[in-house]
C-alpha cells in the first residue's frame, strides 16, 4: 500500500519542523538575554550568545569581529570554542582586512560566505585561503554585522578546525537572524563605552534623562521640583515649578492621568501610566508616570524614562513577528507537502481500488474493502492535518473569516455551539500578528472543547487602535481551582496554555482565568500604529 519512503517522509518533516522551532526559540533566547543595563554583563551575555550559536550548529569555533572605522582592520573581541580549541592560540586582535579581499567583496555582494572546504577555494581567494588556513580553518559560515546606519560594524563567524564541514541553510538562517540582534549588541556597547568616557551626561532626553520627581496639588500643579539632570526638558526647570502638569501633557493622555490622580488621593497610590511626548529637539520621549499621596492636598509624583525600554519591546516584538512569519511558512511548505505528496499518493491509490472494485463488480475481496477505508481514513486525516498546519482562509481572507471557519468547523465536530462575535473600529490586524491571534484562538476553544464538559462556547473579540481584547466563556463544569491559583511563572498543568503565554509574553501579552457560570479566559494585547493595515 504504502512504500517505505511514504512512511519515512512524514517523520522527517516532522523532526525538521521541531528543528526549526528550537532555532526560533534560541534566536528568541539570545534576543531576550543581551537585553542587559552595563557593558560587562553585556560581554558575558555575548559570549554565553556565542556559545549557544556554536553549540547548536556542532561548530569548532564561533567568533564575533568588530571592524574600526576605517574598515580596514577586524577585531575579534568575542568568541567561543569547542572544548579542546585553544582560544590563546589565535592572536586575533588586529587582523587586516586588505589580505582578505575576496572574502569581503563576497559578504558585500552576498551579505554572507560559505565556505565548505578552505582548500578548494579559488585562485583569486589565495590570500583568504592562506590566512584561514593559518588558524587552522577547514570551513567557514561568514556573515556580515550592520550598524542602525546599515555599515558594516562587525562580522559573525562559525568555524570547523577538526575537518570540513557542509554548512546547511539551517546554519545560514541562523547566523543571519542573530547577526542582526548582536549588530544592536555592538551598538549598544559602543554606547556604554562612550558614555563611561564621557564626563557630562548631555545626550538627548530619550536616551538618559533619569527619573524625574515633584510634587503637585489636586489641580496639577507642579509645587516642587527635583531633577537630577537639567539637560533638555519639555520646559526649563525653573519655569516647571508652577507650571500646570497638563499643560505639558498630550490631550489624548489627559483623562487617563486624571484618572491615575484621583485613585492616588483615594486609596495611596494608583497604577503607574504611560505615555510619550515630542520634546523641543523633535524625539519622542516615552514615560512612566507613578503617583503616591503625600497628604489629602499633594501628591508625589515620579517621571521614569521608559524609551529604552519601549525600543527593547518593539525589538523583541519585531522577532516575535519574523519568527511568527517564519514558523508560517514552515508550517504552509509542510502542508503543501503533505498535499502534494502524501494526500496525492493516497488519492492515488484510493482511485485505482474504485476501477478495481468497478471492474470486478460485488466481488471485491473483504482485505481490499478495509485497505479502502483505512485509505479514506488517512485521506480526512491528511487534510484536517493540512488545514491545521496551514488553513488557507486565513491567508487569503485574513483572520475575522478564518475565525469564523474555524468555529464552523469546531461546532461540526464537537456537537458545541460556537457564538463569534466580532467588534472592530480599525483595519485589518498585520499577517503576524493575525497569525499569532489565530493560534492562541484555536488552542483556547480546543481547551474549552476538550475540558469544560459544555456545550456552548463564546468568542468574543474586540480590536481598536490601542488593543485586542478577547473573551472565552464556556458553559461547562469551570476551571479547577488549584489552577487558577497558580501564578503566571507556574505551570497550569492539564490546560495547556504553555504555548498561548509562549505568544504572549513578547507582545506584551496578558492571560486571565476564572470561573463564573462556567470558565472564562481573557486575553489582552496591546497593540502599535504599525500593526494595523488598511482595510482594501
Amino acid at each position: 500500500m504504502n512504500s517505505e519512503s511514504e512512511q519515512i517522509k512524514p517523520s522527517q518533516l516532522e523532526l525538521e519542523l521541531a528543528s526549526r522551532v528550537e532555532l526560533e526559540k534560541l534566536v528568541s533566547e539570545i534576543s531576550l538575554s543581551l537585553h542587559v543595563p552595563n557593558e560587562a554583563d553585556l560581554d558575558r551575555a555575548i559570549d554565553a550568545a556565542l556559545a549557544s550559536i556554536g553549540e547548536f550548529v556542532d561548530a569548532d569555533r564561533c567568533m564575533l569581529f568588530q571592524i574600526d572605522r576605517e574598515n580596514s582592520t577586524a577585531a575579534c573581541k568575542y568568541q567561543w570554542c569547542s572544548p579542546g580549541i585553544d582560544q590563546k592560540k589565535l592572536g586575533l586582535n588586529e587582523v587586516p582586512l586588505a589580505p582578505l579581499a575576496w572574502s569581503q567583496r563576497m559578504l558585500i555582494e552576498q551579505g554572507f560566505i560559505a565556505i565548505h572546504d578552505t582548500s578548494k577555494l579559488p585562485e583569486e581567494a589565495k590570500g583568504d585561503q592562506e590566512i584561514l588556513q593559518s588558524l587552522g580553518v577547514q570551513s567557514v559560515l561568514m556573515t556580515r554585522v550592520l550598524g542602525r546606519d546599515i555599515q558594516p560594524i562587525g562580522m559573525l563567524s562559525i568555524e570547523a578546525v577538526r575537518g570540513v564541514r557542509l554548512w546547511r541553510d539551517e546554519d545560514r538562517y541562523l547566523l543571519e537572524i542573530v547577526s542582526r540582534i548582536l549588530g544592536s549588541a555592538l551598538e549598544q556597547v559602543k554606547m556604554i563605552q562612550a558614555l563611561s568616557e564621557s564626563e557630562s551626561i548631555t545626550r538627548t532626553i530619550l536616551e538618559t534623562i533619569p527619573d524625574m520627581i515633584f510634587t503637585i496639588d489636586r489641580e496639577g500643579t507642579i509645587l516642587n521640583l527635583h531633577v537630577e539632570d537639567k539637560g533638555e526638558l519639555i520646559l526649563p526647570a525653573s519655569e516647571l515649578r508652577g507650571a500646570l502638569s497638563w499643560d505639558l501633557l498630550r490631550p489624548d493622555c489627559h483623562q487617563k492621568m486624571k484618572n491615575a490622580m484621583n485613585a492616588a488621593f483615594e486609596n495611596g497610590t494608583a497604577e503607574p501610566v504611560e505615555d510619550w511626548m515630542d520634546m523641543p529637539s523633535g524625539d519622542r520621549f516615552h514615560y512612566e508616570l507613578r503617583y503616591s499621596r503625600l497628604d489629602d492636598k499633594q501628591l508625589l509624583t515620579m517621571v521614569r524614562d521608559i524609551s529604552g525600554r519601549k525600543k527593547s519591546e518593539k525589538a523583541i516584538r519585531h522577532l516575535s513577528a519574523q519568527i511568527a512569519l517564519t514558523e508560517e511558512s514552515q508550517r504552509r511548505k509542510l502542508a503543501s507537502r503533505l498535499h502534494d505528496g502524501v494526500s496525492q499518493d493516497l488519492a492515488a491509490a484510493s482511485m485505482k481500488l474504485q476501477a478495481y472494485f468497478a471492474k470486478n463488480g460485488d466481488n471485491r475481496p473483504k482485505d481490499l474493502q478495509e485497505i479502502d477505508k483505512l485509505i479514506q481514513l488517512a485521506i480526512r486525516n491528511t487534510t484536517d492535518l493540512t488545514r491545521s498546519l496551514s488553513p488557507p482562509v486565513l491567508h487569503e481572507l485574513g483572520l475575522m473569516p478564518a475565525l469564523s471557519s474555524l468555529c464552523t468547523e469546531l461546532a461540526e465536530r464537537s456537537g458545541f455551539q460556537i457564538i463569534l462575535e466580532e467588534k472592530i473600529t480599525v483595519g485589518m490586524l498585520n499577517e503576524a500578528l493575525s497569525l499569532n491571534l489565530y493560534r492562541i484562538l484555536r488552542e483556547l476553544l480546543l481547551n474549552a472543547i476538550k475540558h469544560s464538559d459544555g456545550n456552548k462556547i463564546r468568542l468574543s473579540i474586540e480590536v481598536d487602535s490601542e488593543a485586542v481584547l478577547v473573551l472565552v466563556e464556556d458553559n461547562g463544569k469551570g476551571i479547577d481551582p488549584t489552577i487558577l491559583k497558580l501564578d503566571d511563572t507556574q505551570d497550569r498543568k492539564g490546560f495547556g496554555l504553555f504555548s498561548i503565554r509562549q505568544r504572549l509574553e513578547p507582545l506584551n501579552g496578558s492571560i486571565e482565568l476564572w470561573n463564573d457560570k462556567g470558565a472564562t479566559v481573557r486575553i489582552y494585547i496591546p497593540i502599535t500604529s504599525d500593526e494595523i493595515e488598511d482595510l482594501p
